[in-house]
């Protein structure tokens, strides 16, 4: 059997080499605790390939120090809200401080409002894909899926949309047989950062049976009910968005995992979602295409200790304080940046012990 390589896609901010190495972690660790897999070693079945794009928003941020006015002015004939396109129109004077908005948030703005940015980013991404694919030899060795989390599930799922769907002049189209296995969407804000021009219930990445109606064999979407970046939009496709041999089929080919313990406070941390077993388990399932790998009983066992964890004193406290959050969020993407902008500094008290 070929191992699955997973492509981790990174979400906002600045992400180095090995960026993805806590989240695969994270995994085989959860992994390697079901006895239920041992005929079945992780090292055997799963490997991984994380995906760059950053250094683009880095270029695009040298830009705006050059010509704020040019990208201001693109900002402000694209569909962003008013007070948006005002706070933007200072941001060259705030670039290189420690700034949560400089430094991570103003990434979600450029992919979302300036297609300046966001095509050279799926360019990249398309490019660090394809590569590893041509590499890997016959198809049958071309399995793989992906795992892409917060601003990443956006970059993920136009970047596939585009590689099956006929592709464009800088990215080559390849044919449904070399399409991933497993879609993994991680504080999924691929509906809330969408385009007028693309929906993401109508694209390719989707599941279909005989991948006629979309590239995929299972899709997931995790979301933590207290992460602010999945309140906006959330992605909560109707019954008929998978065709109906799909929604015959006796492995589920969509699932949405909603989880809720708190061990830390960033919520949105691809490594705290992977840890806990309402994602790793279904993702797990989703490469066997069978539930019975891992047993209801392992499951249970593994949910109850991962909660009896997330109910420690301190942990319920923060828990309530993320409850507040959510609870005051407004809609849109200006109510994410400034909920974001409070969980950063949630975070940082916390780490602080105060």
């Amino acid at each position: 059997m070929a191992k699955f390589t997973l492509f981790f896609v990174h979400g906002m901010g600045q992400h180095g080499e090995h960026w993805s190495q806590k989240a695969w972690e994270a995994f085989e660790t959860a992994y390697t605790r079901y006895d239920d897999l041992k005929d079945f070693p992780f090292e055997d079945h799963f490997d991984y390939q994380e995906v760059i794009y950053d250094h683009i928003f880095e270029q695009y941020r040298e830009r705006w120090r050059e010509d704020a006015a040019g990208l201001n002015g693109l900002m402000g004939i694209s569909d962003a809200a008013p007070a948006l396109i005002a706070r933007m129109a200072g941001i060259a004077e705030r670039l290189g401080e420690d700034d949560y908005f400089t430094t991570y948030l103003l990434d979600v703005v450029m992919y979302r409002y300036l297609s300046v940015v966001a095509h050279p980013v799926q360019v990249a991404v398309a490019e660090q894909i394809a590569t590893h694919l041509n590499a890997a030899g016959s198809a049958a060795e071309r399995k793989w899926s992906v795992v892409a989390h917060s601003l990443g599930t956006s970059v993920a799922h136009d970047t596939l949309h585009l590689m099956f769907a006929g592709g464009n002049a800088e990215i080559a189209a390849l044919p449904r047989q070399f399409a991933p296995e497993v879609g993994l969407f991680v504080a999924n804000v691929s509906r809330l950062l969408e385009r007028p021009s693309l929906s993401v219930y109508q694209s390719v990445v989707r599941p279909s049976k005989r991948r006629r109606n979309g590239i995929l064999n299972c899709y997931l979407s995790a979301r933590h009910i207290l992460d602010p970046f999945t309140r906006p939009k959330p992605f909560a496709p109707a019954f008929d968005w998978l065709d109906e041999p799909t929604q015959r089929l006796a492995f589920p080919a969509y699932q949405e995992l909603v989880i809720s313990e708190v061990l830390q406070p960033d919520v949105h941390d691809l490594a705290h979602y992977l840890a806990n077993p309402g994602v790793h388990i279904p993702l797990i399932r989703a490469h066997f295409r069978r539930r019975n790998v891992i047993s209801d009983e392992a499951e249970h066992a593994a949910r109850e200790a991962y909660r009896k964890k997330a109910l420690q004193g301190r942990l319920a406290a923060l828990r309530n304080q993320l409850g507040q959050l959510n609870d005051e969020q407004q809609p849109g993407v200006e109510g994410l940046i400034a909920s974001a902008e409070h969980l950063q500094t949630l975070a940082r008290l916390w780490e602080a012990g105060t």
